[in-house]
């Protein structure tokens, strides 16, 4: 789970992308963490006021890679509670991964490597909806807590689970 400052970093105004992308590689750096080693990126977003969620999913695996009989379909997953779209998210995120990649292509020969951006599409999931105007945060925490499996217990009823819904 990355800091809710990481994306703010890789939008801050009156920076060039360069300078953007150069801050907020030194989190990854900083912290020693190889994101393409992960099945899951958890993103927090808060922009004007509202909390929403990026998941970016298996950032290493090729495109579609099996990974004993589950399939493993890189993308990224924007969870949001006001069903409103984030047009410019894809391009920040495979931007950041891009660069991300060609980092630690050239820090560590045998380091995986970001080679399409294109593979990566951008999914806006149906997702439970707030009723009022406050609770994006809890529904931020909630969203985390499914998509990590936390609070299963076998004598609870199954919920709903996260549907994939359309593509940008």
């Amino acid at each position: 789970i990355f800091s809710s400052f990481f994306f703010a970093k890789l939008v801050q105004q009156g920076l060039s992308q360069q300078d953007r992308l150069a801050d907020a590689l030194k989190w990854t750096q900083t912290q020693k963490v190889d994101i393409f080693s992960k099945d899951f990126v958890f993103i927090p977003i808060c922009e004007k006021l509202h909390w929403t969620l990026a998941v970016i999913c298996f950032p290493g695996a090729e495109q579609t890679q099996l990974q004993g009989t589950e399939r493993q379909l890189p993308c990224i997953l924007h969870l949001n509670s006001i069903r409103s779209t984030h047009r410019s998210l894809g391009t920040i995120l495979r931007t950041y991964l891009q660069r991300e990649g060609d980092v630690r292509h050239k820090a560590s020969k045998g380091g995986r490597h970001f080679e399409s951006p294109e593979a990566m599409p951008l999914y806006y999931p149906r997702c439970p909806q707030q009723k009022n105007e406050w609770d994006c945060g809890i529904f931020v925490l909630e969203f985390l807590e499914r998509m990590c499996g936390a609070g299963e217990d076998e004598h609870s009823q199954p919920e709903p689970t996260l549907e994939v819904g359309g593509c940008c």
